[in-house]
């Protein structure tokens, strides 16, 4: 048994969990209208990029900061 090589994993899952929880934390602060109840997600891409995605398309999380700056809620529409 290889322990360096399962510290190694472990050390790894840990910090991909920490990603993902950080990702999902950036939720609460984006706010959606006219969705009914299927809202996009933020999920991570390529390991360091974050978008949103509603059915199947995507938003980088920069243009989401525009549209939150300037409108202060994202519609189904800012998706087209």
């Amino acid at each position: 048994m290889n322990k360096q090589l399962r510290k190694a994993i472990k050390n790894a899952e840990t910090k991909l969990n920490e990603a993902d929880c950080a990702v999902q934390s950036i939720e609460k602060f984006l706010t959606f209208a006219r969705f009914n109840r299927d809202e996009p997600q933020v999920s991570a891409c390529n390991g360091d990029e974050i978008i949103l995605n509603y059915y199947g398309r995507e938003m980088p999380i920069e243009r989401a900061i525009e549209i939150m700056e300037y409108s202060g809620y994202i519609t189904p529409d800012d998706f087209m």
